[in-house]
């Protein structure tokens, strides 16, 4: 057997970066929306019109809100630490600053109200991926782009195994 893990002294880890003020584009913060979880949204080859997604370990939320703005009907963002949780909600009130600025340019009033509406179906949420469950049942779609590999290989076999907080018949996209 390997030696025995210090899970505090682990999670430490993650907290110190986040709380030294993790910026977009620094360390595994891409500064984006992954192109490739784009590329599967805009050309339909995965679809998650209404359909309700988790993404563990989701950062900034980048990936959330490309499924709410894509139709999804709830998008969840699960993250361990608050610090984590506070950065997504800053970048989803930036996004969609951004987003009211663009329309308001363009003179589009009538579509202000969709512009808002992703924002209604994301959820950022503090907690533990290993003991949580939403309280409106499964998810329909798992997307997981850098929570696996964020996490200690002992941990690994663990995360294979949560099958409860996925619907029986749910997409998983690694």
């Amino acid at each position: 057997m390997g030696a025995q893990v210090d899970w505090q002294q682990y999670n430490q880890l993650w907290h110190n970066l986040w709380q030294a003020g993790l910026r977009p584009g620094q360390h595994f913060d891409k500064g984006g929306c992954s192109p490739k979880l784009l590329q599967l949204l805009h050309s339909g080859d995965l679809q998650v019109q209404g359909k309700r997604v988790l993404v563990p370990g989701c950062g900034r939320g980048y990936d959330v809100f490309a499924f709410a703005q894509a139709g999804a009907q709830l998008a969840v963002g699960l993250e361990l630490l608050q610090a984590a949780v506070a950065a997504a909600s800053s970048e989803r009130d930036r996004q969609l600053q951004l987003q009211l600025h663009q329309q308001k340019q363009q003179q589009e009033a009538q579509t202000l109200t969709q512009a808002t509406d992703w924002v209604s179906r994301c959820e950022l949420v503090v907690g533990d991926f290993y003991a949580y469950n939403h309280p409106s049942g499964p998810f329909d779609v798992g997307y997981d782009y850098t929570f696996l590999c964020a996490m200690h290989p002992s941990m690994r076999k663990d995360w294979a195994q949560v099958r409860s907080i996925l619907a029986a018949d749910a997409t998983t996209v690694l």
